[in-house]
């Protein structure tokens, strides 16, 4: 699969996790959540969003077809410059994942606008100041079922953003890809209100996965599909 560059017009956007530099400065232990979520999947594609350089490159050496989503225009802009953006198995998407209910819904959401540009989002209750984003420069919000191919089967899915808010939006933007090819997902749990953002384990766990611990790492979440536990080979 050739190399495909995403460039799509500028909007209010999510935060996705910054790219790395050469692989060759990756040691293994860098990257073992999506380590292990390969390690218990078929084959097929590896979806990584705030796609990381060390992660994509592990990948595509153990023979993976990779596509990378990157918000930031910085992390995408590393990720092009690395071997990543030369790689004939690697798509990258400069897009930042949500669900299409942020889409549809912004008064969920608060903009706040800098010279006629949206520099951060919030959640619209006064009573929440969390910050859900900011940056510089942004890219579009859009649900990642929409970039997608139906034809390309996704066999893991990765997510590494900003907040958990955002991990669980993201996946939202997935239900037809998880529906569909019921891949291996790999999360990293972080310290914020679940029950008001959102817990992507239990969003998860009514599509039929069981969410658990990664290693000694215990914010990290590997999650299988109750029907494809087979392993690749």
């Amino acid at each position: 699969m050739r190399l495909r560059c995403f460039l799509l017009p500028l909007l209010a956007a999510l935060a996705a996790g910054k790219a790395s530099s050469e692989s060759g400065q990756c040691p293994q232990f860098m990257y073992p959540l999506l380590r292990h979520a390969m390690s218990s999947a078929r084959r097929g594609a590896v979806l990584d969003v705030g796609a990381n350089g060390c992660e994509v490159m592990a990948a595509l050496k153990d023979g993976w077809r990779v596509v990378g989503v990157a918000c930031l225009e910085a992390a995408y802009n590393e990720l092009r410059s690395t071997a990543v953006g030369e790689h004939p198995n690697a798509t990258l998407l400069h897009v930042c994942a949500s669900s299409g209910a942020i889409r549809s819904a912004p008064s969920r959401y608060t903009a706040v606008m800098s010279n006629g540009s949206v520099v951060r989002l919030q959640l619209a209750d006064p009573g929440d100041g969390y910050l859900l984003w900011q940056a510089n420069t942004v890219a579009p919000l859009l649900p990642l079922d929409e970039l997608i191919p139906t034809e390309e089967r996704v066999a893991v899915i990765k997510v590494d953003v900003a907040g958990a808010q955002f991990q669980y939006e993201v996946l939202l933007g997935l239900l037809q890809t998880i529906g569909r090819d019921r891949p291996v997902i790999g999360y990293e749990e972080v310290g914020v209100r679940l029950e008001k953002h959102g817990d992507p384990s239990h969003y998860l766990k009514q599509l039929g996965y069981a969410c658990h611990p990664h290693g000694e790492n215990k914010h990290q979440r590997v999650c299988l599909h109750a029907e494809s536990t087979s392993r690749s080979p």
